[in-house]
């Protein structure tokens, strides 16, 4: 190989090397710009969550709930987090923040922020689907969380009366497999007929069940 080649590959390696040296210090420059932009994001966040007062009153459709911010805002990156660190969510006039959700509902999740266990022993299927969403809504994962381990996060009542101790569920619920959940009650002899007819008609096709009989 000939002089001149050498020195072209040499020039052809330099230039490489510089353009790839500027690639990377653009880089370096979004990535430094951007982490300047996330920490003056974070600093206004907390400035405006400072603003708020240490007492929150939150309006739920007509139902007040008083709450200390530090219990509100316990729980990292929810709602509660999001809104009064956005600013944009102000008091009204009397000084609470309004929340338009079914205050039933909402005062499960109101107690789960005080206690740190879920228990939504009262509510029916279909509350419980709306405690779910609204669990969502607000961002709150109780599985998340390590407060109340022993406990079952979300405690139901098919009002049995075979089974009558919200503990012997639990027991029942660690027999099963990790993939299977206890549902909605499907069938009650008493309910719905003791003939096996009855008890087809209400469980043929529903996939896998659980039969409890009391003798």
């Amino acid at each position: 190989m000939d002089e001149d080649a050498i020195t072209k590959i040499a020039n052809n390696l330099a230039t490489q090397s510089t353009e790839l040296l500027h690639a990377i210090n653009g880089r370096i420059k979004i990535f430094q710009k951007e982490q300047e932009n996330w920490k003056q994001m974070n600093e206004k966040i907390q400035e405006n969550i400072e603003k708020a007062g240490t007492k929150i009153k939150l309006d739920v459709c007509g139902k007040i709930f008083t709450v200390s911010k530090q219990t509100l805002l316990k729980h990292p990156n929810t709602f509660f987090t999001a809104m009064l660190g956005s600013g944009q969510w102000q008091p009204g006039e009397d000084g609470t923040y309004f929340i338009e959700k079914n205050p039933k509902i909402f005062a499960v999740i109101f107690n789960y922020l005080l206690s740190g266990r879920l228990n939504a022993s009262k509510l029916d299927q279909q509350a419980m689907e709306e405690l779910k969403a609204d669990l969502d809504y607000f961002q709150i994962h109780p599985h998340d969380d390590h407060l109340e381990q022993q406990q079952p996060i979300i405690a139901v009542d098919y009002k049995s009366k075979i089974i009558t101790k919200q503990e012997h569920w639990k027991i029942l619920q660690d027999w099963l497999p990790p993939s299977m959940k206890i549902g909605e009650k499907i069938y009650s002899g008493q309910e719905h007929g003791f003939l096996g007819t009855d008890f087809h008609r209400r469980c043929d096709n529903k996939g896998q069940t659980i039969v409890l009989i009391l003798s």
